[in-house]
């Protein structure tokens, strides 16, 4: 509870009246100092029992229209403050403060002494990508004589993820033909992907006819079915792959970007039918992040924290560098020298720094990834594997390790080709698109395994485009 300016002035004039009475002897001066300072107590008394009834009576709700939005896009918070008619009267002052890197525009609201309830709209405008948790409004409350103010924060902490605005749309299919996702088309205030997964699975007799899936059928010999929704709880196991190989590609499209954004709307799709899901993301040297698959809320969050950040891991240098373990008895005996020089209060820091890896990984690191995950998929699962085409060996030993079992594996894959420089030649562009394209088809013959390109739609289009406006080429 702190005084306010009309509470300093009370107690000024009762100094003055002190002064005076002592200065003139005056008793009747002494008794109008005893009865102020009995006016203060009494206020504070009245402040204090009104501020813990308010205190206890307030309801206060504070919202966001959407969860997500893009970078430097506005989006709508609602606050709204509300009190039992039957407390003492109080003003309330309700206002929002903004976490680093958003900014929150908005007058917040105020409750008058004669009002029990009252809203407020507020824009929230985020500067930067990333997960940000709004802090509770902070309340002020003012006694109804004027001469306290209580300040109290209350109320829920809503989030709101930041995503990068794509510039190109993504393009996931198969052969160039777009099959099983549809990016870029949201509503304003519903940014982020959507991606809708379609498993591939045997015909069973007296099924009906029209859920066959032909295309399929023809390429394996076999009718087989696209099941488009899970019929129970299935536990899915994303492994991204993030390594410095990723970074190729333009701002917005690189082909770590991609793999986020897919791998985002996986989870996403998991998340609305409630299964569990499971991140596993692999950079140059081992794994980077871990999380074992969960259907619950704090899951999820970690999972699309942790992929909104994924960038390309940085290239391991040609020199030999120190272990994690090294490091840290250096930077133990930097911190323990005795006595501390500049030499050592500059260099422990360096030495103490985290180690980003989980795990480190000598040898192939995503394939070995594959092995460590594919025992926690379990039978039905699906097993997801988001990558470059940089190591078609490695990938193919990936994909041999992933559908031991009964597992479906699905392989998403960044043609080199199309997220290379635009220096390079068509013709030998176009070229690369076509030994990726075999390669693609190669791991799609196995009826565990679903291969997808990923890549910037707008270049895959334009470069078959000018392939089918100059049929020469092919003759050539």
């Amino acid at each position: 509870m702190r005084p306010t300016p009309r509470f300093w002035a009370t107690v000024g004039v009762g100094l003055v009246l002190s002064l005076l009475a002592v200065a003139a002897q005056n008793v009747r001066l002494v008794y109008a100092v005893a009865a102020l300072g009995a006016w203060v107590f009494v206020t504070a008394l009245v402040a204090t029992r009104t501020f813990l009834a308010q205190g206890d009576a307030l309801t206060v709700e504070y919202a966001l229209a959407a969860e997500t939005t893009l970078v430097e896009t506005p989006a709508t918070a609602t606050l709204a403050v509300t009190r039992s008619a039957t407390h003492p009267a109080c003003r309330i002052t309700a206002t929002c403060a903004s976490p680093p890197g958003v900014t929150i525009d908005g007058d917040g609201l105020t409750v008058a002494a004669t009002e029990t309830t009252d809203t407020a709209t507020l824009t929230v405008t985020p500067a930067v990508v990333g997960t940000f948790a709004l802090p509770q409004p902070t309340l002020r409350l003012e006694g109804p004589l004027g001469y306290f103010t209580e300040t109290i924060t209350r109320g829920p902490t809503p989030t709101i993820d930041v995503v990068a605005e794509t510039p190109e749309t993504l393009h996931v299919g198969q052969g160039g033909q777009s099959q099983v996702a549809v990016y870029g088309e949201h509503k304003a205030d519903q940014a982020g992907p959507g991606l809708l997964l379609r498993e591939l699975r045997q015909y069973q007799p007296g099924e009906p006819a029209d859920r066959i899936d032909w295309k399929a059928t023809a390429r394996l010999g076999d009718p087989y079915v696209r099941e488009t929704e899970a019929e129970t709880d299935r536990r899915t196991a994303l492994v991204v792959d993030h390594g410095s190989h990723m970074r190729h590609g333009d701002d917005g499209t690189t082909m770590v970007a991609a793999a986020s954004e897919v791998a985002l709307g996986i989870a996403q799709q998991a998340a609305t039918i409630g299964d569990p899901v499971g991140l596993w993301t692999v950079g140059d040297e081992g794994l980077t992040t871990a999380i074992e698959p969960a259907a619950t809320p704090r899951t999820r969050r970690r999972i699309r924290q942790r992929l909104l950040g994924l960038t390309p891991t940085a290239a391991t240098a040609a020199t030999v560098g120190r272990s994690p373990s090294v490091a840290r008895r250096y930077a133990a005996e930097l911190a323990d020298a005795e006595p501390r020089s500049a030499f050592a209060e500059t260099l422990q820091p360096y030495f103490a720094a985290s180690d980003p890896y989980v795990h480190r990984l000598r040898e192939a690191p995503f394939v070995e990834t594959v092995r460590q995950v594919h025992p926690s998929v379990g039978e039905g699962g699906l097993l997801v594997l988001v990558t470059s085409d940089h190591d078609r060996v490695g990938i193919r030993e990936a994909v041999r390790i992933a559908v031991q079992g009964t597992a479906h594996v699905f392989v998403f894959l960044a043609p080199t080709a199309l997220y290379a420089t635009t220096d390079a030649m068509e013709t030998a562009r176009y070229d690369g698109y076509v030994g990726f394209e075999t390669f693609r088809k190669q791991l799609d013959r196995h009826p565990q395994v679903t291969a997808f390109e990923i890549a910037p739609k707008a270049r895959l289009d334009a470069l078959l485009a000018a392939r089918r406006a100059d049929p020469t080429e092919d003759a050539a």
